[in-house]
């Protein structure tokens, strides 16, 4: 068995030595839950951005004109903080909190 895994290309059988060792250093597991949040989080923003772009398209919205004026109500599922929990359960957004407060990646959080 050694002998034909010594046949083998080393990126291969260092691959493959990682993979059968199923625990992984925490570091790594923090990482890996760090880039979930924050492709959840870009998943979400990819959505709100196209329901947000369509829904001002079907109001015919430009720059020059202001909601407040023409009496057009903006729906509440759009609010991006409202869209989050819609967009998400509780289990999700429990989730992308823990991994985001004090991820160190950004200033923002």
């Amino acid at each position: 068995m050694i002998d034909l895994l010594k046949t083998l290309p080393t990126n291969l059988i260092e691959y493959i030595f990682f993979m059968a060792n199923y625990r992984l250093d925490n570091n790594i597991k923090k990482e890996l839950k760090l880039k979930v949040a924050h492709m959840m989080c870009k998943k979400h923003y990819d959505w709100w951005h196209i329901e947000l772009s369509k829904w001002w398209i079907e109001n015919r919205l430009d720059e020059n004109d202001y909601i407040e004026s023409d009496n057009i109500e903006f729906p509440n599922n759009l609010y991006y903080d409202k869209s989050l929990f819609n967009y998400f359960n509780n289990y999700e957004i429990n989730f992308i909190k823990e991994n985001l407060l004090h991820c160190g990646c950004c200033v923002r959080h």
